[in-house]
């Protein structure tokens, strides 16, 4: 496995010798003015941490406006292929089959005290790692560089850049700019992540693995109405048709709270969308074709059988070629989906996620993946627990079913359908956790680890994985050891500097305020969902009697008590066991002396 190990900044924008520590494997020494790198296992770190499938976790911490995300722009401006940066003001250091490589600065690197090889100074294809780039910012004004980008063998997964380039997955044309109306790239990332979404659902593996995430059991469907409260706002700006009255829906005779009330509520909706998008339909014209088809409804036929035919009437081919389209999009969706009312008696189509999977990879391939029309402007889509009610799901739901389905995407479905795709290796997460109830950042992590897992499982081609995360929240950072945490601050001169984690108490399972807890309703604790699971599964292997390597992790606990708790714990339930003993009175020791010089301080 090709991993990334440690990094160097001279000077990059705002950040001056800097050094970021990304695989914590290592402890790393770097003399600037002796020009040497000294690289020694770190023996304190137990195999295995983060499980069997991520390599590496490491966290970007500090202030507003430290650098994190500049950090993590510089790592991805020399790691992807063919990109403009062929050269760095810096150190770059890769380990790759027990071997270490490294680009940059000419320096002498000693492993273990023992020289390494020089390596070659040109950048080749050799120094790329694909990657995962993700940022919970968005915002059409800012990181607009890293917004139309494409970044090489790095996919990015933010909103700010798939707003923009799912509309070129839409269409197959290549748009990098906002060159088109902002409605229309809205509309086609409307319909790009559903189908992200519909297609992951579909694969019920990954619902039966994951148990910590509730997956939403039904895709829900209702009438977009949105044409009707924006088309009387375009007439009366037209003194053309400023005597022009929307024609009012009409229920089909004996047919309310059915299906068929139902479509003809869709169609009648889409016409009014489609006057409203479509420059074929002029305002008097469509409002006319609206009122013929309600006109012509007959009691005795399938609704869309009638608008099909009703069609065929039209003397008109480019609108007959709209209008089948929408006839077609509908008629599939009757074939894929339920009808069901609501609490309120309002009508709506769902799929049923668990029982009906292959109808969700037809919703997507053969509707939201339909570009003859904006599928957005047919009807709105929303997941859903239940249909006892119109609970959709919460907003932090909603985003981690988006991050997932686009780690699903591009970590596992593209390179596992298409050979010419890579797996990536290196996922960065740029303050994933923005707008994020606590509880939700507490379960953050441990939810991405589950689900890199549950892909491991279902595609073992998938590579054991680099997590690189930045992020504000201390509630996600107590599931991150101090040593696998770069610590940036930002002065009052507006210069950037490391702070040494000597210097930083642990914050793995280190608890946060008390204040959480009441003021965010905190009931599960404030301990980071990993390290939670973590401890528990010490004090499972405390009762098991499982030694091996145990105080290593005992010691990583930033909360005194509960490192107490678990050692007394182990002597009283394995007074006979004398291989940690050693151990545990080293541990004291040296708590005892750090007493004595917060004393003598």
């Amino acid at each position: 496995m090709k991993h990334l190990c440690y990094v160097y900044i001279n000077e990059y924008k705002c950040l001056k010798d800097i050094e970021l520590v990304i695989d914590c494997h290592y402890k790393y020494k770097y003399d600037k003015e002796k020009r040497t790198l000294n690289i020694t296992n770190n023996k304190d770190f137990p195999n295995k941490f983060w499980g069997e499938n991520i390599y590496s976790i490491t966290g970007l911490v500090g202030n507003n406006g430290a650098g994190k995300s500049t950090a993590m722009r510089y790592i991805l401006d020399f790691l992807i292929d063919d990109y403009r940066c062929n050269s760095i003001n810096g150190i770059v250091v890769y380990e790759e089959d027990h071997s270490f490589v490294h680009y940059g600065d000419d320096i002498s690197i000693y492993h273990n005290g023992y020289p390494l090889k020089a390596n070659s100074s040109s950048k080749n294809s050799e120094w790329e790692i694909p990657c995962i780039y993700y940022s919970g910012h968005f915002a059409l004004n800012t990181n607009e560089k890293l917004r139309i980008d494409d970044l090489g063998d790095c996919y990015n997964i933010s909103d700010n850049f798939l707003l923009v380039k799912d509309y070129s997955y839409y269409y197959n044309i290549a748009t990098p700019h906002l060159s088109m109306p902002l409605n229309t790239y809205i509309e086609t990332h409307w319909a790009q992540n559903n189908y992200r979404i519909c297609t992951m659902l579909a694969n019920q593996q990954i619902s039966h693995i994951i148990k910590d995430f509730t997956w939403p059991q039904y895709v829900i469907i209702r009438t977009n109405q949105s044409g009707a409260s924006s088309l009387p706002k375009e007439i009366s700006l037209n003194n053309k048709y400023k005597d022009l009255i929307i024609p009012t829906y009409r229920s089909v005779y004996n047919r309310n709270h059915t299906i068929d009330d139902f479509m003809s509520l869709l169609i009648y909706h889409n016409l009014i969308n489609i006057i409203y998008d479509r420059p074929e339909f002029d305002a008097k014209d469509g409002f006319r074709i609206i009122e013929e088809w309600q006109n012509s409804i007959k009691n005795d036929i399938p609704i869309i059988d009638q608008f099909r035919d009703f069609i065929k009437g039209i003397n008109d081919t480019k609108k007959e070629i709209i209008l089948n389209s929408t006839y077609n999009v509908l008629k599939e969706l009757m074939n894929l989906t339920e009808f069901s009312l609501d609490n309120s008696g309002n009508p709506y189509l769902f799929i049923d996620c668990k029982k009906n999977s292959d109808n969700l990879i037809a919703l997507g391939e053969k509707i939201l993946k339909n570009d003859v029309f904006l599928t957005s402007k047919f009807f709105d889509i929303y997941y859903s627990h239940s249909l006892d009610s119109e609970t959709r799901l919460s907003s932090g739901e909603q985003e981690l079913l988006n991050l997932f389905s686009r780690l699903y995407d591009f970590l596992y479905y593209r390179p596992t359908k298409f050979s010419n795709v890579k797996f990536p290796h290196l996922i960065t997460l740029d303050e994933a956790e923005i707008g994020f109830h606590p509880d939700w950042q507490r379960k953050f992590l441990n939810l991405v680890i589950e689900f890199i897992d549950a892909l491991k499982i279902m595609q073992p081609k998938i590579p054991d994985c680099q997590i690189i995360i930045s992020t504000h929240s201390p509630i996600l950072l107590s599931d991150i050891p101090k040593c696998c945490t770069n610590f940036l601050k930002k002065d009052s001169d507006n210069t950037t500097k490391n702070v040494h984690i000597d210097d930083i108490g642990e914050t793995f399972a280190a608890n946060v305020f008390n204040l959480y807890r009441m003021s965010f309703f905190m009931e599960n604790g404030l301990v980071g969902e990993w390290a939670c699971n973590k401890i528990n599964k010490l004090n499972n292997r405390i009762e098991r009697g499982d030694t091996d390597g145990i105080m290593k992790e005992i010691k990583m606990i930033g909360d005194e008590r509960i490192q107490e708790y678990l050692m007394d714990k182990y002597q009283k339930m394995h007074p006979e066991d004398k291989s940690l003993s050693n151990d545990i009175i080293k541990y004291y020791e040296e708590r005892i002396e750090q007493i004595k010089k917060g004393k003598e301080n």
